[in-house]
């Protein structure tokens, strides 16, 4: 194995978007006697009807001019432009054929709006005064600027890295030779299918009309979980093999601190992580970091640089993915692939 993926190089142009986010961030709305122009905030009344039935109406709300908005219909945004505050306007609208409320498409929508402010956006500029005002442990514009060429490089360290664990993780399942019991896949493929719907519950999708909506039966769907939960058995299988042969031990401190990190999180807050079980999960996900990283060390040579650092300090500070054992941990399949596995790295490195 040998990969010569190169890391990313922080540009002007990335710390100076990062920059007009903060400042976006920041701005404020301030009112003007102008016409209306795209990108104004406006405080509007309007009233929507449909072959008299009532159509996306607002009562005094705010509603952001953009060009080309979608919101609540296409043209909706381009007809307010050019009105004062105190200003009113009629107008009618074809709705699109595709629109989400099918009784909707294809009629004509007839608005009545009535304007009561124009806001413009004011962006704060530049300076030492906004730095300090963010609440971080820096003063002055140039240290922001270093802690945010600081933070992408970590992104960058950290997607490098995240990439060079897929393409290795992928060659050695590829080559491996793996006994994955019938009965451990459908196990898995149950959490599969269960993080799938849980997914779908988050935006309040309905299962059965998310299969139709994609044109896939039930059968189809536990088919695609078992090939998932099959190939994600085989790449943890691959990775704890690995964890095994380079010796990637984990200190019990090194478990600790990863701890501590997870329970600063949102995700494991109100999570108990002081258990037996979640020390161990937390520690088996630290010996697979591990064991990657010291592959990448062998593997990862860019041209014309040396080889990728052990560790990036966005994969230090990345809590570990989840804290619960999974069924894979427990019943591991047949070694065969265990003993292939890190030998066709090790020989491959060499």
């Amino acid at each position: 194995l040998k990969f010569d993926d190169k890391l990313d190089v922080v540009t002007e142009e990335q710390i100076e978007e990062q920059i007009t986010g903060i400042q976006e961030s920041q701005a404020t709305w301030e009112p003007v006697e102008r016409a209306a122009k795209f990108g104004d905030m406006l405080t509007i009344t309007s009233k929507g009807l449909v072959d008299g039935n009532e159509f996306a109406n607002v009562d005094e709300g705010d509603f952001l001019a953009e060009a080309g908005s979608m919101n609540p219909v296409p043209g909706f945004a381009e007809q307010l432009k050019g009105i004062k505050a105190g200003g009113s306007k009629e107008f009618d609208i074809e709705i699109p054929l595709d629109y989400p409320n099918e009784e909707f498409g294809g009629k004509t929508a007839n608005f009545t709006v009535s304007v009561s402010s124009v806001k413009k956006k004011d962006l704060p500029k530049v300076t030492d005064a906004l730095a300090a005002s963010l609440g971080e442990d820096f003063k002055t514009v140039a240290e922001l600027r270093t802690r945010i060429s600081d933070n992408l490089e970590a992104q960058a360290k950290d997607t490098l890295r995240r990439s060079l664990e897929e393409q290795i993780v992928d060659a050695l399942v590829e080559d491996a030779e793996f006994e994955v019991s019938p009965l451990i896949i459908d196990h898995e493929a149950e959490h599969v299918l269960e993080d799938q719907q849980r997914q779908l519950k988050q935006y309040n999708i309905d299962f059965q009309q998310y299969m139709q909506g994609i044109g896939k039966t039930t059968e189809d769907i536990v088919a695609e979980a078992k090939d998932s939960a099959e190939l994600r058995l085989k790449r943890m299988l691959v990775i704890d093999t690995l964890a095994e042969d380079t010796d990637a031990s984990v200190s019990d401190d090194e478990v600790a601190a990863e701890i501590a990190i997870m329970q600063d999180t949102p995700q494991y807050a109100n999570e108990n992580l002081d258990t037996d079980e979640a020390r161990d999960a937390v520690q088996r996900i630290l010996s697979r970091r591990a064991a990657i990283d010291k592959i990448i060390d062998l593997t990862h040579k860019p041209a014309g640089s040396k080889p990728a650092a052990k560790k990036s300090t966005a994969t230090k500070k990345k809590p570990a993915v989840k804290a619960k054992a999974k069924p894979a941990a427990k019943n591991k399949p047949a070694s065969s692939a265990k003993a292939k596995t890190p030998s066709k790295a090790a020989k491959s490195t060499k």
